[in-house]
Parts: C-alpha cells; structure tokens; sequence
C-alpha cells in the first residue's frame, strides 16, 4: 500500500514538473504599443540676404557690377514630432534662384555668376501647439556654400584634350566657399486636415490624418567671413559673409498618427 503510495506521488511531482517546465519555455507574445507622430514636408520660398560688401568691392574695382545682398530661394523643410509633445526635430534645405540679373554680372569681357545653396539640422519649440496652428522657435546648424564662376564672353567651352594641353586656354574660374552658420528663426503653420482613415489593431485604433500645410519661417543666420579656397595665390582673395536675415513661405503635406485605446 505504501508502495503504491509513494509511486503516486511521485508521479504527480513529475507531471507537475513538466507542466511548470512547459509554462516556463513557451514563448511569450509581446505586444507592442504603436507611437503617435506627426510629419511634415513642406516647399519653402522666399528671400535671404548675403553680405557680399567685400566680393562686391573688388568686383567694382575690376569693371563689374556689384551683385545684390538678397537672393531668391527655393528648397523644402521636414518637421516630425511625437503627438502631443511640444520638441520637433527640423532639417530643411535652400539653394538661390532668379533671372540672371540677380545671379550674375559682366563688365563686357567676362561674366561672375553666383552660386548659394545651405542646408541645416535642429530643433524647435513649439510655444503655441494645437490641432490647426502650431508657433514654434528654433535653433539649427546650418551649413552655408557660396561659389562663384568667372568665365570669358563669347567663348565656347574647350574639349578635354585642349584643357588638358594648355589649361590656361579655358578661358575660366571657379571660387568656392562654405562656412557654418547658426540659424535662429520663428516658424510657424496651419493645418486643413483633408482625410483620415482608421486601422484596428492589438493596442487600439491606430488614426491617419492627411493636411495640408501653409507656413512660414522667419530668422536670422550668422556666420563668420570665410575667403574663397584657392590651391594658391589666396592672399588677397575677397571674402564672402553668409550672415542674414531670411523669410520665407511653405506649402506642403503633412500626417499625423494616433493612437486610440
């Protein structure tokens, strides 16, 4: 009888150690919660002032034209954020266009065509943050390139074996600069939410939104003079201010995700 007993007991010690065993290794599912976010892309446009009084000089002092202190832009902005919270995250990037007027001058014999493109990383505050409008301050690093392309009137560009022979018979120059500047600037949006659409998962509703963005970005970069890079004869060389105020208007898209319990 005791026998029997002790065979019992043992067998339910066994089973129920396989059963906490199985409990122990099978495979637990993780649910993950899904994040609310809010992106960004928008089109910018507008006007940002370079301080050329150096490069203009010397041009004036050779026969030419001197160049203006504003250009026209055009790039685009990313803005993304966490719904809700008021820290976004801004990279953007401009480059100069217009009539040639703006971009270039001649003195009859050659003609300077400039060149002016930055981009930038940072981030913003949102000091004024609501479904339709959002105000926010900002901070970026931005790096600033100015180049400038001298060539002689009239001329045709030369092949690659006459350029190799005789360099000199290019008839042209190419000066290049960049510098980094710091960019303090207001931005500023409304949103018109045009579409959403909702998405059932583990954690809940998962909502889309669709808007359309209008905006705008005012600031001021400041950067230190920075001289043309020449392999030699730099001594002399003008030198070229990025420093600037900027305005400029978006239009672009953004979506927002969310989370509904």
């Amino acid at each position: 009888m005791k026998k029997h007993i002790f065979q019992t007991g043992v067998v339910m010690m066994l089973a129920f150690g396989a059963a906490q065993a199985q409990d122990v290794t099978a495979p637990t599912q993780v649910v993950q919660k899904l994040k609310s976010y809010e992106s960004v892309i928008s089109y910018r446009l507008g006007k940002q002032s370079v301080s050329l009084g150096n490069l203009n000089q010397v041009l004036q002092q050779t026969g030419y034209p001197t160049l203006p202190g504003q250009f026209t832009v055009f790039g685009f902005q990313t803005e993304q954020t966490k719904s809700g919270k008021r820290w976004a995250l801004v990279s953007q990037f401009d480059f100069a266009l217009g009539p040639a007027n703006q971009l270039s001058t001649t003195n009859g014999t050659n003609t300077a065509r400039a060149f002016f493109f930055q981009y930038g990383v940072g981030g913003g505050y949102r000091i004024i943050n609501t479904d339709k409008f959002v105000l926010m301050p900002k901070l970026m690093v931005s790096p600033a390139f100015f180049r400038l392309n001298v060539d002689k009137n009239g001329t045709t560009q030369p092949s690659l074996a006459t350029i190799l022979s005789n360099p000199g018979s290019q008839q042209s120059a190419r000066l290049a600069t960049m510098t980094i500047t710091g960019d303090l600037g207001l931005s500023g949006q409304y949103r018109f939410v045009y579409g959403a659409t909702t998405k059932q998962t583990d954690c809940g509703s998962l909502v889309q939104e669709r808007s359309l963005v209008i905006g705008f970005d005012t600031g001021y970069r400041l950067g230190p003079n920075t001289g043309f890079n020449r392999s030699n004869n730099s001594d002399g060389n003008p030198t070229v201010n990025m420093s600037g105020w900027y305005a400029t208007v978006r239009l672009g898209l953004g979506r927002r995700y969310t989370t509904v319990q």
